[in-house]
């Protein structure tokens, strides 16, 4: 297996691995030792081959690290779509009910709910662009 296989290998541990790995390192960093059975001792392993000598471990905690801040990214984000999609569907009900509330029959109801159609189409154009734009993963 050359280099650049073994890499890609320990990412893929990292990746699958990852909450036991993290949980590793914060052991690691609190005691200065890991248990025998741990996994941060298999993914070093797994770095052996591209890491410098002797620093398979921080070649192995780099990459869980990495890929813990990467995790973290994805996942506020993903949030904060989500708090933009609840915000804007409640705006939507509310445009929705007062735009239904408006009185057709006189010229300034009817320029109310014409607006209020406006404002509700603009939504809709939010509401679709945050749905599209969801992170993949």
């Amino acid at each position: 297996m050359t280099a650049q296989l073994h890499r890609i290998a320990a990412r893929g541990f990292t990746e699958t691995n990852l909450t036991s790995l993290a949980r590793d390192v914060l052991v690691w960093r609190k005691n200065a030792v890991l248990p025998e059975d741990c996994k941060l001792h298999e993914l070093a392993n797994l770095c052996v081959p591209f890491a410098s000598i002797g620093d398979e471990y921080q070649e192995a905690e780099r990459m869980i690290v990495s890929f813990a801040l990467e995790n973290a990214a994805r996942s506020a984000a993903s949030s904060a779509d989500q708090v933009m999609r609840d915000l804007l569907s409640k705006a939507r009900k509310s445009v929705d009910y007062q735009r239904g509330m408006q009185n057709t029959n006189h010229p300034a109801g009817q320029a109310h709910a014409a607006e209020f159609k406006l404002l509700l189409e603009q939504i809709d154009v939010a509401l679709a662009a945050t749905t599209t734009a969801q992170p993949a993963g």
